[in-house]
């Protein structure tokens, strides 16, 4: 079985120092949020991070946040077979292809070994890896299997994996009433419980599968807890002064935080309850051109992102109960490159407009009743560029290009 994926023919131009700057704030992002992760009281009132290269106002491109994602990231497995394609594609040019302007990248061996370390840590050499899936016949399943043949060329254990769809978890997990084990078929304990389910599904379903493994003691990636710190909400929330120095009192990480900082995008909550929300949505209808309006979950039930004169119509029809699911950030003003969009049973756009949003994937594994953090790597990158005639991206939707960045 295979699917092709759009792609740009040549890697993108991307600020080296920017590209820089998103690596060595990656510990503290993955930190900041597994901390936030811990403190229940906190998600009560209340991680592939992306970034583009935003103009600012003196006319000079800064490192800005869009997202932070965990769980079912796509791409993560095939990241470094992009890499290596368009590394091969410049040096056939004549153009210098060393690491020094083409960065490594070894995204898929960096899942895999974090699973694998989850997996030593768990400590049954008869337990499993299980990979949960909400569709058999999507690309977050091709690459699982290739995170799966990554796991087998470096252990020794024999691992064993095992797959299973969300319909089929509801019928073939169960915990054991004795000491909570996960276990699978009647038959497996799962030692790592790798949720590639995505959004797009059943709520209540998902819902109850996601609950069952939270009771268990298998090794979550991600947690439940977790999981509900990647919104944009949360996002939102770690804007507001002293929220993210919140989880780096110790002096020795105030660094940490001030790295945060000068990568965050602008946001504003809304709700009913917030007292700057009607300032905010003022602005936005007055000026929609420098704002998102967002939804807070993606699911096939809540509409995503609204732009430009979508936004005051919305607003202006919007309860103000259903305020709560959405806020407002900032739009920022990308850097615009040129490419060529090789996208599949479509023609090739040449010589396209194009927008890249630069992705740093790392791993950590940590024991949320402790906060104690046991491993940490962040090896991995990619690329998603989209036209630049469009506001809403998306790979399978033929807007974006996976890519790769180009050093400058």
């Amino acid at each position: 079985m295979t699917q092709l994926s759009p792609l740009s023919l040549y890697p993108s131009p991307f600020p080296r120092k920017l590209f820089q700057q998103a690596v060595d704030v990656q510990k503290a992002m993955l930190l900041l949020y597994f901390r936030a992760s811990c403190d229940f009281a906190f998600l009560k009132e209340a991680h592939r991070e992306d970034y583009m290269a935003s103009e600012n106002d003196d006319g000079q491109y800064e490192l800005k946040q869009v997202e932070v994602n965990a769980g079912a990231i796509g791409c993560f497995a095939i990241a470094s077979r992009f890499s290596r394609l368009h590394r091969r594609m410049v040096s056939n040019a004549g153009i210098d292809a060393s690491e020094s302007v083409m960065p490594s990248d070894q995204t898929d061996t960096m899942v895999a070994e974090t699973l694998y370390q989850a997996w030593l840590e768990f400590g049954n050499a008869e337990a499993v890896i299980l990979f949960l899936h909400g569709n058999p016949n999507s690309h977050l399943m091709l690459e699982s299997r290739q995170i799966q043949h990554q796991l087998e060329s470096i252990s020794t254990e024999g691992i064993k994996c095992r797959f299973i769809t969300l319909k089929e978890g509801l019928n073939r997990l169960s915990l054991d009433p004795d000491n909570f084990s996960l276990i699978l078929d009647n038959k497996y304990v799962v030692a790592v419980a790798f949720d590639r389910i995505g959004v797009y599904l059943p709520k209540e379903e998902v819902d109850l599968l996601q609950i069952t493994i939270a009771r268990s003691t298998a090794i979550k990636a991600p947690s439940l807890a977790l999981a509900l710190t990647h919104t944009k909400r949360m996002q939102q929330v770690f804007t507001r002064p002293g929220m993210v120095e919140k989880f780096f009192n110790n002096p020795e990480e105030a660094h940490m935080a001030e790295a945060i900082r000068q990568v965050q995008t602008k946001a504003w909550a809304i709700g009913d309850d917030e007292d700057e929300a009607e300032d905010i949505i003022k602005k936005a209808t007055e000026n929609p051109q420098k704002y998102v309006l967002k939804s807070n979950e993606c699911s096939s039930e809540v509409a995503g992102n609204f732009f430009n004169e979508d936004i005051p119509k919305q607003l202006a029809t919007m309860a103000p109960a259903d305020r709560d699911f959405y806020l407002l950030t900032e739009k920022l003003r990308p850097m615009v490159v040129k490419n060529h969009f090789i996208r599949p049973n479509m023609e090739p756009a040449l010589n396209v407009d194009a927008t890249p949003e630069l992705g740093i994937f790392g791993c950590l594994i940590g024991n949320t009743e402790t906060g104690k953090v046991s491993y940490f790597s962040r090896t991995g990158h990619m690329m998603k560029t989209k036209l630049a005639s469009v506001d809403e991206g998306g790979v399978w939707k033929g807007y974006s290009v996976s890519d790769s960045p180009y050093l400058v």
